[in-house]
């Protein structure tokens, strides 16, 4: 009898162990934390997986990987409530009033979890795949993408644990938006401390959308990311980047912290290639605020090598237009369109598209008048019919843009041109 009982005692001690070791192997993520994959999905609410386009990328930093290690197990009810928000019995059905409301219960609840939320989001993100809510998620909840709303809600949840679910989406995600988007989240997670690891991740992308591995996406969010958390150590990365994507590599040259990208600029001008009349719209909007800018596209005018057909292109930017890209992954103040004066633009090479507009207030008197001189002197360089023309176009959108005192302004420009011209 007392040798049945140690028996049956050593079984169930084995029982336990091994109970306890699927609970484990089922609290694992999905995919391997070093493959970086692209999310692709239907516009209908759907649930589509990416566990077959996986592709390989570099290994994680050690500081991402001990972050990423930090967390726990998600509970059963916080994976349950995972489950329910990505609707996997649901697929291709479009979503009521009531369903929305209820998703929005089950997700304040997953980041009213806390840590637990933040694992199981953690746990989904990593299994590469999405639910796309289409226009009526848009409507009813904010966001048509499961995936961007589990990237906020870590934001709410807050703390190491959402750092660390941000971080391993960021190693594993190949979607250019999407990394922009998780960026902007680290950035408000905790400032400036992970700019490197979504620079790196974008240079990452950057390369697969090079080589042909992105499906021809659209990788204005990377550019979006190396400019706004880069410095001039970025700007090799945008010079290589010039040749598939001249347009986007030069505008984010221009949006480079403290005028880092202006001699990459002035060496574009100075060649044939397709980016050249990009390179001079940069150089003309930065020559109210960089001298050297200023002092290069005087010298293109001056040594007349500016081609008429150009000129059109170059008016705006000399009265104030800014270029931005019309696919950009952050939200707030900076990713919105400025409304004045908006031309959009796209080229099929690269799948490059943008927009140039003028951000009202961003032009003082000062900066107008500063503008105004700056043009004056061109005007004073050149006898090209073509040139003055579209400097005096430029000078006239500075005067309507300084409305108060616009007359008084327009009749000193044409007394300057009276002078100019005599």
């Amino acid at each position: 009898m007392r040798r049945f009982l140690l028996v049956a005692t050593i079984l169930l001690l084995l029982c336990g162990v091994w109970a306890g070791w699927m609970r484990w192997r089922a609290a694992l993520p999905p995919s391997d934390p070093q493959i970086r994959s692209s999310i692709v999905a239907s516009q209908s609410v759907s649930v589509t997986s990416t566990a077959q386009s996986t592709i390989e990328s570099a290994v994680p930093s050690a500081r991402s990987v001990a972050a990423a290690a930090a967390l726990p197990q998600p509970t059963p009810y916080a994976r349950q409530l995972v489950k329910a928000l990505s609707w996997q019995d649901r697929a291709n059905v479009l979503l009521t009033a009531g369903e929305a409301e209820q998703w929005k219960k089950n997700l304040a609840e997953l980041i009213q979890l806390g840590p637990d939320g933040a694992a199981a989001i953690a746990e989904f993100l990593q299994s590469n795949t999405d639910v796309r809510l289409g226009r009526a998620g848009l409507e009813l909840l904010g966001v048509d993408s499961l995936r961007e709303a589990l990237f906020n809600a870590l934001v709410n949840i807050a703390g190491p644990e959402a750092i660390s679910a941000t971080l391993q989406a960021l190693q594993i995600s190949a979607d250019p938006r999407e990394i922009a988007l998780l960026a902007g989240n680290l950035d408000r997670l905790a400032p400036e401390m992970h700019r490197q690891d979504a620079v790196h991740a974008a240079r990452e992308v950057l390369a697969m959308a090079e080589n042909g591995r992105l499906s021809k996406a659209d990788v204005a969010p990377l550019f979006e990311v190396l400019y706004h958390y880069g410095g001039s150590e970025v700007v090799p990365d945008l010079e290589r980047a010039c040749g598939t994507w001249a347009y986007y590599s030069a505008v984010a040259l221009a949006k480079l912290p403290d005028g880092a990208g202006i001699p990459s600029l002035i060496q574009i001008a100075e060649q044939n290639g397709p980016a050249r009349t990009m390179a001079l719209q940069q150089l003309a909007q930065l020559s109210a605020d960089h001298e050297s800018a200023g002092a290069a596209f005087a010298n293109q005018i001056q040594s007349g090598r500016i081609a008429e057909q150009a000129w059109p292109f170059l008016v705006s930017a000399l009265a104030g237009n800014e270029c931005f890209f019309e696919n950009t992954g952050f939200a707030g103040p900076e990713g919105s369109a400025p409304p004045g004066n908006v031309s959009a633009a796209h080229v099929r090479s690269g799948n490059q598209t943008f927009y140039s507009a003028f951000k009202p207030g961003s032009l003082s008197q000062d900066k107008i008048n500063q503008r105004l001189q700056f043009l004056e002197q061109l005007r004073a360089v050149t006898d090209q019919p073509a040139a003055r023309q579209a400097l005096q176009q430029a000078a006239e959108l500075l005067m309507f843009r300084l409305r108060p005192q616009a007359g008084s302004l327009k009749r000193e420009w044409g007394t300057r041109d009276a002078r100019l011209c005599a």
